[in-house]
């Protein structure tokens, strides 16, 4: 399942996809209220007036894709989306057998925590630790703090820290960054 979603409109965008083995009747291989058993988001269900089928595009003879998209949307959590048999046609007549998409919704930005510094008078050092949260998953590979994406000032001074990554899971990221000869 391919989605986003638009903020502004508060609309999720999801593309389901249909396909057969040797070919689609493109005319009867449709998505709408009467083929569409049920959508629920987090266990609840979704009335036919907070969704609508905007787009549908036979990609090639054996694939139509169908752009779903559920309006109001302003929450995380599980989307399911129940299609009837029948919604899909081949060729010669052989209709689909009831399919069921679900996958998780994520409309909430991460967010960077309060940060927390410790000073070492020792050897004038100072380090600052950062965590960047996702409440439903962090995209970790999109998720790195380095100095190209970061600027730290001191009293108006820009530093260039030394960016250590040290903790992972798939809803944070903990950062230290330190930097030397400080004097307070």
């Amino acid at each position: 399942v391919d989605a986003s979603y638009n903020s502004s409109t508060r609309e999720y965008s999801v593309t389901l996809r249909g396909t057969d083995e040797t070919e689609l009747n493109d005319t009867s291989s449709v998505l709408n209220t009467s083929n569409i058993a049920s959508i629920t988001i987090n266990g609840t269900t979704i009335d036919n007036t907070k969704w609508e089928i905007r787009e549908a595009t036979l990609v090639d003879s054996k694939t139509k894709t169908f752009k779903l998209i559920l309006k109001e949307f302003n929450t995380d959590g599980t989307v399911r989306i129940n299609i009837k048999e029948g919604a899909l046609v081949d060729a010669t007549g052989n209709a689909s057998e009831p399919k069921e998409y679900s996958f998780v919704a994520d409309v909430t930005p991460p967010q960077w925590q309060d940060a927390t510094g410790v000073y070492n008078p020792d050897n004038q050092s100072y380090t600052i630790t950062v965590t960047g949260t996702d409440n439903v998953k962090l995209n970790n590979l999109l998720s790195e703090l380095t100095t190209s994406n970061i600027t730290l000032t001191v009293g108006g001074t820009p530093v260039t820290p030394t960016i250590t990554e040290t903790a992972t899971t798939s809803t944070s990221e903990t950062y230290t960054l330190t930097w030397a000869n400080h004097t307070g």
